[in-house]
């Protein structure tokens, strides 16, 4: 016996399509009328999708169970809500984003739904709607990103002891934009540990963790290690190696200063993401001049080679396109 297909668009759906354009797909859908609902959305037709969420108000819930791309890593099981941080990029941002997501808010979308943890990354299952415009890039350069935070906040999004802001600063080297976006958060009262307070380039912050002697306060470590490496306690040379890669990262020249200036270990490989790097192969990767040349002064090692790709830091510059580090090197006589 033939296996039933998708049922067929009724008349609601082809009223929806007239007015948003565009086919009918259910297959990969949770509920019959999620891709109706989708187009409204990237559409910003705020009047259809509150029809349609009163129509069917288990749609402000619902999940796409599609795994085609880009729901087969961290975006599987999307609500509709997760569309409006424009992460991953699938468009332009819909137009009056602000309106879609409080209609959706409104109509009982959880802010704090996971999503994630698809066939081809298992591992990213629980990214919320704040992460995804924390991490995006679309928001930001839309000039919503501070809107759209403060929206989900004040329908209950809850700020995780991190507040996203090391996802942000970690984001940076795909987006600079990213740090403002921490800053933000900080405002909003995200507590920074050190690495954080060292990428957002808060030397009053960073200060406040070390002993007038120049060590360590008695804890700083196991703030990192609470929020982030989950339960792995870090030595206090890692805790400060850890900050002084995130403040090279986000080109906070001053404070890779401070931290060279108590000891942290200027060519020490600590993981960035997936790849271990230097302070100074964070810095090139970025692309920050002043940054790089600062820890060539201070001495790190241009030839030390990464184990991932075993490259320099010069050729991380160069591979990721920022011209201007490269100059850096060069000014600095470090040639390949």
């Amino acid at each position: 016996m033939e296996a039933p297909g998708p049922p067929e668009p009724g008349p609601e759906a082809e009223e929806v399509e007239e007015e948003v354009g565009g086919e009918s797909t259910r297959a990969s859908a949770g509920h019959p009328r999620f891709a109706d609902a989708l187009r409204a959305v990237d559409a910003g037709r705020v009047e259809v999708l509150s029809r349609l969420l009163s129509e069917e108000p288990e749609l402000a819930r619902a999940r796409s169970t599609s795994v085609e791309t880009p729901y087969d890593g961290y975006f599987h099981g999307a609500t509709l809500l997760h569309h409006v941080a424009g992460n991953p990029v699938r468009g332009p941002l819909p137009e009056r984003v602000l309106e879609v997501a409080a209609c959706l808010l409104e109509a009982g979308a959880d802010p704090d739904a996971g999503c994630g943890g698809g066939p081809t990354q298992p591992l990213t299952a629980g990214a919320s709607v704040l992460d995804l415009v924390v991490t995006g890039r679309q928001p930001h350069e839309a000039g919503v990103a501070e809107a759209l935070i403060d929206l989900l906040l004040a329908h209950g999004a809850r700020l995780d002891p991190d507040g996203g802001m090391f996802g942000a600063l970690y984001h940076t080297v795909e987006h600079r934009g990213q740090r403002e976006v921490a800053e933000l958060l900080h405002a909003r009262g995200v507590r920074a540990d050190l690495p954080t307070a060292a990428g957002l380039g808060r030397l009053d912050l960073v200060a406040d963790f070390f002993e007038d002697d120049g060590s360590l306060r008695p804890g700083s470590a196991e703030i990192w290690a609470r929020t982030v490496r989950a339960g792995t306690a870090l030595t206090d040379a890692e805790a400060l190696l850890e900050g002084l890669i995130c403040a090279a990262v986000n080109g906070r020249t001053e404070v890779v200063a401070h931290l060279l200036d108590r000891g942290a270990a200027i060519d020490g490989l600590r993981p960035w993401g997936p790849f271990p790097v230097t302070p100074l192969h964070g810095a090139a990767w970025a692309g920050w001049p002043e940054t790089v040349t600062c820890l060539l002064e201070r001495g790190a090692d241009p030839t030390v080679r990464e184990p991932t790709f075993d490259a320099t830091p010069r050729g991380w510059a160069r591979h990721a396109d920022r011209p201007e580090a490269v100059e850096a090197f060069d000014a600095a006589g470090v040639v390949e």
